[in-house]
């Protein structure tokens, strides 16, 4: 099977020779006009056989796609050429074609007729063109023979069924672009139409009608669009930023709204254990060790940044081997809530204050008000039960990251709204949201009731962005409009891939997720700066191939030139600056 990369190096190489002989007379040896065929030839129909096929299928839908539009045109340039071929100048085998400036005058259709002249090196071109956007489109994500940018669906997920983009994120019909290919082709008919009718000859109303269709091709539009795409990925690569879907960028540009959880996002997430309060030593903090030890033994495995500092604690106090930890037995996790498990015969119970009371324990109310005024310093507070019985308090800390400020600061540059959601408590929730600037604040909150949230905020009318990882927000990444999640676990923990989740960070700190909302901002932006240049060249170059002042050659180098610049200005995203450093890769 032969790939796109490889058809294009072909048709690039056969292309070449057809254009020297085209535009350099010294260079055209006899039958140097029928080598050309052969070659243009091979490279409309061999290399470039894929756009044939997909204008017959469109064709065969009922659908025309640019795929479409570039068949029309290099047919039309071969027929034109073979008209000069057999029935022209060019069937003597010693017939020169002067060059292009040196023909007089050389840039009108209407006096570039006769039937001397041939375009093999359009059709040539052009067929190079459309390759090269349909490569580079393959790469960037862009469905072949499509036209336009992504778009995102506007219903939400299910939970069962996340959104998963398609070919129908980038129809035509999603956006007027969808109305380019037959205006064009109608454009290129009513041109030949309106020569005739004004006494023109056949090939001069023949050479304006394809000078048209070449001013048209569809390749400079998918360079502008897949350079777009590629430079953002590119730049999203370097900032440890993985943007799953082209449609995911429309998506980021309509959030108003995002919801963020506390630990690893706005803190650090290395969670650290301050105290341990056992019930046994009426709260002195040189508690019982054995407490500590069967709350780490059970936390064993854990990838929620409390249980891993549980954990440590725990390593560090009895060894740094885990092997010095007992294995716990029939542990079971309840996401939002903690971890229950046996441990060297005991029944042991870790988690929250709701977590215990769900269990039967019954807290000493000296231990609620030690419990609220923990949470009210900003501490993380979790409970320890062994054998139906409650046993001690472990109070942990988190630190907010410095650069978190900063991040919403360009979240609010944007447009959006930020919101904390978290499975914390109000004390610790409120004190971390207090220092970055956060105004609303949802604690105590298990995952359905993140879900619920995710879905009030929608049934209001909001897009809803949610920053988290894959353990205690998965049902809310899903749920959400544009799902950002953590690659990698703060504290060291194992590589996640979210599941629904449309952007994926290297790093969990809140300027990663910044930087992603700002670059698809730029991204999307930069592909629209890019149709639209393109247009203004459609709109500007059509009018002079119509009028006869451009034939297929000039027609083809206009489109040369026009194809590059916006290339180059869709380069320039590579390099623009984000909020934060490079950021390590999500392989790294």
């Amino acid at each position: 099977m032969v790939t796109g990369r490889r058809r294009l190096v072909i048709s690039g190489l056969l292309t070449a020779p057809v254009v020297i002989w085209a535009v350099v007379p010294a260079s055209q040896l006899d039958y140097w006009a029928w080598v050309s065929l052969a070659l243009s030839l091979t490279v409309v129909f061999g290399a470039g056989w894929p756009v044939h096929s997909g204008a017959a299928q469109s064709a065969r839908r009922g659908r025309v796609t640019t795929d479409t539009l570039a068949s029309a045109t290099t047919v039309a340039v071969l027929g034109l050429s073979l008209h000069a071929l057999i029935l022209g100048d060019l069937r003597d085998p010693a017939a020169r074609q002067p060059w292009l400036p040196l023909a007089h005058p050389w840039w009108t259709a209407a006096d570039a007729g006769g039937t001397d002249r041939a375009y093999f090196e359009v059709a040539a071109v052009v067929t190079t063109v459309v390759l090269l956007g349909r490569y580079l489109g393959n790469r960037a994500g862009v469905p072949p023979g499509e036209v336009g940018w992504p778009t995102a669906k506007s219903e939400p997920p299910s939970a069962a069924s996340p959104r998963v983009a398609s070919q129908d994120d980038f129809a035509p019909r999603h956006h007027p672009c969808g109305a380019f290919v037959p205006s064009m082709l109608l454009v290129s008919t009513l041109t030949a139409g309106l020569w005739l009718t004004f006494g023109a000859t056949h090939q001069a109303a023949i050479t304006a009608a394809v000078a048209v269709l070449v001013v048209a091709c569809p390749g400079v539009l998918a360079l502008g669009v897949a350079t777009a795409l590629l430079a953002g990925a590119r730049r999203s690569a370097q900032q440890g930023i993985r943007i799953r879907h082209p449609a995911v960028l429309t998506a980021a540009t309509r959030i108003d709204t995002v919801v963020m959880s506390k630990t690893g996002t706005v803190t650090t997430g290395h969670m650290q254990l301050t105290a341990l309060l056992s019930a046994r030593h009426g709260g002195d903090q040189d508690a019982e060790p054995s407490l500590l030890r069967l709350a780490g033994s059970l936390e064993t495995g854990s990838e929620h940044p409390i249980g891993r500092a549980i954990v440590a604690a725990a390593q560090e106090a009895f060894g740094s081997h885990s092997g010095r930890l007992p294995q716990p037995q029939n542990v079971r996790q309840h996401h939002g809530m903690g971890v229950s498990g046996d441990v060297e015969g005991h029944r042991v119970i870790v988690g929250r204050q709701r977590f215990m009371t769900a269990c039967g324990v019954d807290l000493p109310d000296a231990v609620r008000d030690l419990l609220t005024e923990a949470q009210n310093h900003g501490s993380t507070t979790v409970l320890v039960a062994i054998d139906g019985a409650f046993s001690g308090v472990l109070i942990l800390s988190d630190t907010v990251q410095e650069s978190s400020t900063e991040a919403l600061e360009v979240l609010t540059r944007l447009g959006v709204e930020p919101l904390l959601l978290t499975g914390d408590n109000e004390g610790a929730a409120r004190r971390a949201a207090a220092a970055v600037g956060i105004g609303t604040v949802v604690a105590d909150a298990p995952p359905q009731e993140k879900v619920a949230l995710v879905k009030t905020l929608q049934a209001q009318g909001r897009a809803v962005a949610v920053i988290g990882d894959c353990v205690e927000d998965a049902a809310a990444l899903v749920q959400a409009d544009l799902a950002i999640g953590r690659g990698v676990d703060p504290g060291g923990g194992t590589t996640a891939d979210p599941v629904g989740a449309g952007i994926t960070v290297a790093r969990g700190d809140l300027r990663s997720a910044a930087d992603a909302v700002l670059l698809c901002h730029r991204t999307l932006r930069t592909v629209r700066t890019s149709i639209f240049l393109t247009w203004t060249y459609y709109a500007a170059a059509t009018p002079l191939a119509a009028f006869g002042l451009l034939n297929p050659s000039a027609a083809s180098a206009v489109m040369v030139l026009a194809g590059f610049g916006v290339v180059a200005r869709s380069s320039r995203l590579g390099r623009c600056q984000m909020a934060g450093p490079r950021r390590p890769t999500l392989t790294e």
